[in-house]
């Protein structure tokens, strides 16, 4: 059977890697998690084609040092009017092929949802930025690490430190709501 691992590098335009892996063949895999537990997949094996899925691992047990905000929802973050965050809906952890990922969904007081994410891989900026359409994306730093911010597939802002690439994405949420997120990373 012939397997394809797409990897971070294709996924992580989506903003949800570790909660997004699907079959090639078209069949969906549902993923379900509580806020303390880690990512747990019902997964389908039908056709050749097939995408290796990362596997749970519970939070304590990952070998990086997690440093995306876990939990914004009991921290001050900017508002445009009156959004702000209201709760956490959950936060996964899995490792796959030595790499391990974080991710934490949170919902807004307006109902929309963000998703944060933190992976142990070494890509560049210019890499990140090929995944989008030439003038989507505007190049910027935090904290002195290489940035993109993209409007054009959905709002996602990308940040990558050589060893690790983090990504901040909601569709409807502000931009400064984005930014704010992005600025509690503890580098």
């Amino acid at each position: 059977m012939k397997k394809t691992n797409l990897g971070v590098t294709t996924l992580v335009g989506a903003f949800a890697i570790t909660a997004a892996y699907i079959n090639l063949t078209g069949e969906e895999n549902s993923f379900t998690s509580a806020p303390d537990e880690p990512l747990v997949a019902s997964q389908t094996h039908e056709g050749d084609a097939q995408i290796e899925r990362p596997q749970p691992i519970a939070l304590e047990e990952l070998n990086m040092e997690v440093t995306i905000p876990l939990h914004l929802h009991e921290n001050e973050v900017a508002t445009d009017g009156a959004e702000s965050i209201l709760s956490q809906d959950g936060v996964t952890s899995s490792q796959s092929n030595n790499q391990e990922s974080v991710t934490a969904f949170y919902m807004t007081t307006e109902g929309n949802e963000i998703t944060v994410v933190e992976i142990q891989e070494a890509i560049t900026i210019e890499e990140i930025a090929s995944w989008y359409e030439e003038g989507d994306v505007t190049f910027f730093d935090v904290e002195g690490y290489d940035a993109l911010y993209d409007n054009g597939h959905g709002k996602v802002i990308h940040i990558t430190t050589g060893e690790k690439i983090y990504t901040i994405g909601g569709t409807k949420v502000s931009d400064d709501v984005l930014y704010d997120i992005a600025n509690q990373i503890e580098f």
